[in-house]
């Protein structure tokens, strides 16, 4: 059911977790880095060039929080472009990652994820990352992903803040400033 990392402002979990991480899901890796004014975007079918990659730019930019994700597929095809993090909807500014598995209709055919679905469809309907400031759509989503874990990036202006982590109960933080979500 996926990994999920998120890492605050000036926190960066070992390479050596991040791969342990990866073997127990293999199928897809990425990271979104904030940037200040931009958020750094890749993905993966190679778990160890995504870790390479997500090391060398959150040297680059340790200031901002950082997630990153390896993959278990459970919906859509096993891809590079199913891969976490999504851009959220047209936003530029704004990436997803999930962990666990959301209740959401894919049209007959689709080969995209459920987080795909989700972060490309539904939360842009809902407002796109600003509506997660609201409190009656952030219970709702709350609720609904119940038993999954939402990281979303954003450099949006009408968002209050860089990041949101809905169900972060069900993750832990460690010590370092690392919140993983299982």
């Amino acid at each position: 059911m996926c990994i999920l990392v998120v890492c605050e402002p000036n926190s960066t979990p070992k390479a050596s977790d991040l791969h342990a991480g990866a073997c127990a899901n293999p199928h897809g890796f990425g990271f979104a880095i904030h940037a200040g004014d931009k958020i750094i975007s890749e993905r993966s079918m190679s778990a160890k060039k995504s870790i390479k990659r997500f090391m060398e730019l959150r040297a680059q930019y340790p200031n901002g929080y950082a997630m990153w994700h390896a993959r278990y597929a459970t919906h859509g095809v096993k891809n590079e472009q199913n891969c976490h993090p999504f851009k959220v909807g047209d936003d530029e500014g704004t990436y997803l990652a999930h962990n666990g598995v959301l209740d959401v209709a894919i049209p007959h055919g689709d080969r995209r994820s459920d987080t795909r679905v989700f972060a490309e469809d539904t939360l842009p309907k809902l407002g796109g990352v600003a509506a997660l400031d609201d409190d009656t759509i952030w219970l709702m989503i709350s609720k609904w992903a119940s038993g999954s874990k939402i990281a979303v990036l954003t450099t949006d202006t009408n968002a209050k803040y860089p990041m949101y982590l809905v169900n972060e109960n069900l993750g832990t933080w460690d010590n370092e400033g690392i919140w993983w979500s299982n």
